[in-house]
């Protein structure tokens, strides 16, 4: 498997060529930003041991660049980005459609930007455990976070945040699912899992997540933040085709040119 710099290496050279602007990790990793407030964000390596969120962004971009590099043979591409001098749209400048089935209690301006965050937690990736220094990374966005959370938090709360999607795995569940918060006043989480046919997990108390990067999310006032779980008894190859999905799902039904 990939180390932790491998992995960040591989991500940075897909993201620039796909004309990004790259963000670096103090840990020597690397996010990537394209346009600008709102964001969609996406999230994934909190947890060094669930590999295939960071798998199934890298493999999508990839994919991504393939199908740039066979329309831009057609010159018939421009860049997500603002910059008239680039010449790639993979993803195009977006905005929310409002699909859902129960009526919206609040406006959703229109999203012009996507950064990705596709693997924070290095200790644990390079060593295969879910933690970073016996430390929780999913229950450390607060004051006291690691340096490299610390960075992810100002991040968020220096963007404008519409839609917010965290990527992990869990080793005790037969079945892929999407966190669905009882207290929306939206059915996204429905929606997306009836969209990858898989089931949805109510919660509706935010005590139980003070800490996580869904509720941070939230707290920053993105009203469609999603968690996505896939077992981790999968094979590997179905948890990143189900990653993937989710994410094109998420473009296809939310985020229009």
């Amino acid at each position: 498997m990939l180390s932790f710099v491998d992995f960040h290496a591989r991500f940075e050279k897909i993201a620039r060529q796909l004309g990004a602007t790259l963000l670096p990790l103090s840990n020597n990793g690397w996010t990537a930003k394209w346009g600008t407030s709102p964001f969609f964000v996406i999230l994934s390596g909190l947890h060094g041991d669930e590999i295939s969120g960071p798998l199934a962004i890298l493999q999508w971009l990839e994919r991504l660049h393939i199908l740039a590099m066979r329309r831009r043979s057609n010159s018939s591409v421009t860049s997500f980005q603002s910059s008239p001098r680039q010449d790639l749209q993979v993803i195009p400048p977006v905005k929310i459609k409002n699909k859902f089935r129960h009526t919206l209690s609040f406006d959703i301006p229109p999203i012009q930007g996507l950064w990705i965050v596709p693997l924070i937690n290095d200790v644990g990736w390079d060593n295969h455990q879910r933690t970073w220094l016996s430390l929780d990374l999913n229950r450390s966005f607060n004051h006291s976070a690691p340096y490299m959370i610390r960075e992810i938090m100002a991040g968020l709360q220096s963007k404008e945040v519409n839609l917010f999607l965290d990527i992990h795995e869990d080793d005790s569940i037969e079945q892929p699912f999407v966190f669905h918060f009882t207290g929306d006043q939206h059915s996204l989480a429905i929606d997306l899992a009836a969209g990858l046919e898989i089931i949805v997990e109510p919660w509706s108390n935010p005590s139980e997540w003070e800490t996580a990067s869904d509720l941070f999310a939230r707290r920053l006032g993105c009203h469609y933040s999603l968690t996505l779980e896939t077992p981790t008894r999968w094979p590997l190859k179905g948890r990143i085709e189900l990653n993937i999905k989710a994410i094109e799902w998420l473009m296809r039904n939310l985020v229009i040119g």
